[in-house]
């Protein structure tokens, strides 16, 4: 699904960047019947967790994922040039442009919207004051990278299935 929703952007970008320099058939074209996507599931294994607030209570049991691999920025561009007419280092020159740019619309303190996929912003944390005036950026004690996905992306949320990790 991400690979699909990375896809659709590159056909976008590029349309709009190159058409008018490249030739029409190094866009993405929609066609992409022939992947398979099966429904797989999510596998987790059983932790043991202490109650930070209470460190003398029994530790309590939880389910944490069980990652099943990773895929990596030169892998996704290759997959995308598969559903795709453009070559895998054409994705992987706009994923890394996608990256650089994303890294400095936030350093500029802006929310990067990316259409289906979500929604990426800069958060932060700071020590709590009683007057306005001594709030400072001193105070600021954590910064972070906050990800809101899209409604497509936190639907599939809804249809995933779980196992034990064996």
């Amino acid at each position: 699904m991400v690979g699909q929703i990375i896809a659709e952007f590159l056909k976008e970008y590029l349309k709009r960047k190159f058409l008018a320099k490249a030739s029409k058939n190094k866009v993405c074209k929609k066609n992409f019947n022939f992947l398979i996507y099966k429904s797989m599931s999510i596998s987790y294994k059983i932790v043991p967790r202490k109650n930070p607030q209470d460190l003398t209570v029994a530790s309590r049991y939880y389910a944490a994922v069980t990652p099943n691999g990773s895929v990596g920025f030169e892998s996704l561009a290759e997959i995308i040039s598969e559903q795709c007419t453009v070559t895998d280092t054409d994705c992987l020159a706009v994923l890394n442009v996608l990256e650089k740019n994303i890294i400095r619309e936030l350093k500029e303190g802006r929310i990067v919207r990316l259409g289906k996929l979500g929604n990426f912003q800069v958060g932060l944390s700071s020590d709590g004051f009683d007057t306005p005036e001594e709030v400072t950026a001193s105070a600021v004690t954590k910064s972070r990278i906050l990800f809101r996905p899209a409604k497509k992306m936190k639907a599939l949320l809804q249809n995933l299935s779980f196992k034990k990790a064996s």
